[in-house]
């Protein structure tokens, strides 16, 4: 039985996120040429998940402009579908671009209330951008659906020294190469405390 183009993207997703997790571009380069391939075939039958699948490469290749040129036509082609949304915040949490992350789950939250791959997100954002009154709400959501996660307060709180260490490391580093600051998504910079400020969590 031929696999229908929408299961293919999605377990091709999946496949993506299995190896974003040890992502070495030594060993997965021809894997991801190879997806990326199919991702252009499939871009006529199912635009929304072929510009998903090429949105996480560029991610993964560290390639922020097309991760956010990709990811939006996701979007666009799916009229906002909640996992166009989702996978957007994926991609942007990864880079590090919280803030941008954070407003694209919400927007997913709003379609899927009890969704624990995005509240368990949006947990830990909270808690990186000091939105406690937030990170309170998303814990009690996840509590309420007996939802198992870790607490990025119980782990960093404990750990405050090597967080602190870290964080200094990184400061360095970047100041001696400011070109590997990755730069917020230019259209959604100033739009993004606004839209955090007012949305309603419940």
């Amino acid at each position: 039985m031929i696999p229908k183009p929408a299961s293919k993207c999605a377990s091709i997703v999946e496949e993506l996120n299995i190896l974003g997790s040890s992502y070495d571009p030594d060993i997965h380069q021809f894997r991801l040429a190879q997806i990326e391939k199919e991702a252009e075939k499939l871009k006529q039958e199912t635009p929304e998940g072929a510009y998903t699948i090429l949105g996480i490469i560029a991610c993964m290749k560290g390639n922020i402009e097309n991760m956010h040129r990709y990811h939006k036509n996701a979007i666009k082609c799916s009229g906002e579908s909640f996992s166009s949304l989702k996978n957007y915040g994926f991609s942007l949490y990864h880079q590090g671009l919280l803030k941008d992350a954070y407003v694209y789950y919400l927007k997913a939250h709003e379609q899927e209330k009890a969704n624990p791959s995005v509240l368990k997100a949006l947990l830990d954002i909270s808690f990186f951008l000091g939105l406690d009154e937030n990170y309170d709400k998303f814990k009690e959501k996840l509590d309420r659906l007996n939802v198992k996660y870790d607490d990025p307060k119980d782990f960093y709180e404990d750990d405050s020294y090597w967080l602190e260490k870290t964080l200094t490391d990184v400061e360095d580093m970047l100041h001696k190469h400011p070109d590997l600051i990755v730069k917020p998504d230019p259209e959604t910079e100033s739009l993004i405390d606004d839209l955090i400020e007012g949305v309603a969590i419940d």
